[in-house]
């Protein structure tokens, strides 16, 4: 996956205790969050605060409902703040974005920032629910899922899937491997609250239930279904081999290039350019590590927007005179592919980084259509 958003009820939290925080299991969680990161997965996490509070719960006809959720979406800001500090500690680059401004402690959430943040390999934690009462944290994740474009959520539950009935309580109960929204709406499902799923329904969201109790589910989730531009193997000749991945800032490129290193190829060719409109140092770092780690970049264009490609060029170009690595520049994306195809070496590994899944090129405020594997048939059949 390319970005997703993980939903973790407070209760996970507390592990064996149930209430307030076991760092133990955080650290677990954290752990496994921090394989995610270097593996070039975008990472927003939602959490819960049903370990220190639960608003209709705790609150229910002894406080007015509102207050109550306003303690609730308290609770979640501790919890963020308890995980923040193990991934800092872990020497994971992370942020707390909060619905309800407390900017002593945390950034008030605003999208584009979060959006930044998880483009620079930053993990965002979401906390205060969406900032009102009546709406679960559940709600809250998929409203993130939908605000940020991630792929999945991964919902971190106690059970290990989504069943008929709570098979803690009833041993008739049928586990579902897959299930549809309306089927979930139908039946009546305690997945998520109805607002949350029909939330999802609506913005085709694809929800991945697993329990939390294993942290290492996390990462078989994210394995569970190869997503289209992840490490996608492309056949173009016997003797070398090719793949698009979707790697486009210089922690998953690392990541990347370090992992196929491992299999000693005869050389490792990285083709990639940067987008436009965006922080230029992420030009120079690409850069650095590609001739660093790869022994022959190929620098091209990405989506400019606004932005002249050579000039995006030029700033990949500064990255690279940081090293020795050797490179050629060819703007024009499909030449830089053929090339890259037509000086293929036996044994080497060629990367196409930096679009992935995506099917478009953006120039100017406008997307044309752009698909890399199009882009390679058509290279193959010599048009």
């Amino acid at each position: 996956y390319k970005r997703v958003l993980l939903k973790i009820s407070g209760e996970a939290l507390a592990g064996e205790k149930h209430r307030g925080l076991d760092f133990e299991v955080i650290g677990s969680v954290c752990q496994v969050i921090k394989r995610a990161v270097d593996m070039g997965v975008e990472v927003g996490v939602v959490i819960g605060g049903g370990n220190f509070w639960r608003g209709l719960k705790d609150g229910n006809g002894r406080m007015e409902r509102v207050r109550a959720d306003h303690m609730g979406m308290l609770a979640t800001v501790m919890n963020c703040l308890a995980m923040a500090d193990v991934l800092e500690q872990l020497g994971v680059p992370v942020r707390v974005q909060t619905a309800v401004e407390m900017r002593a402690v945390a950034e008030p959430y605003i999208r584009s920032r979060a959006i930044r943040h998880l483009e620079k390999g930053r993990v965002v934690i979401f906390g205060c629910g969406t900032g009102n009462p009546f709406f679960s944290t559940d709600t809250a994740a998929v409203l993130r899922a939908a605000e940020i474009g991630a792929d999945v959520i991964l919902l971190a539950k106690n059970i290990d899937g989504v069943y008929s009935a709570d098979p803690n309580r009833d041993s008739s109960a049928v586990r579902y491997d897959k299930i549809s929204y309306d089927d979930v709406l139908a039946k009546h499902l305690a997945v998520m609250d109805s607002t949350a799923t029909s939330l999802s329904m609506d913005n085709r969201i694809p929800i991945h239930v697993f329990a939390l109790k294993d942290p290492e589910n996390i990462i078989r989730a994210l394995k569970v279904a190869r997503v289209k531009g992840r490490i996608e193997m492309v056949k173009v000749s016997d003797e070398f081999t090719l793949m698009i991945d979707y790697a486009h800032n210089a922690m998953a490129l690392e990541s990347l290039l370090t992992t196929l290193r491992e299999y000693h190829p005869h050389r490792l060719v990285c083709l990639f350019g940067c987008g436009g409109n965006r922080a230029r140092q992420r030009r120079f770092e690409m850069g650095e590590v590609s001739g660093r780690l790869a022994d022959l970049t190929i620098i091209t264009s990405d989506n400019p927007r606004f932005e002249e490609p050579q000039a995006i060029i030029d700033d990949i170009k500064t990255g690279i005179a940081k090293t020795d690595g050797k490179y050629v520049e060819i703007c024009d994306r499909k030449e830089a592919i053929a090339y890259a195809i037509h000086h293929g070496e036996p044994g080497d590994i060629i990367v196409l980084a930096g679009k992935g899944h995506e099917d478009y090129q953006e120039i100017k405020g406008k997307k044309y259509p752009m698909d890399e594997r199009v882009l390679i048939a058509d290279i193959l059949a010599g048009r």
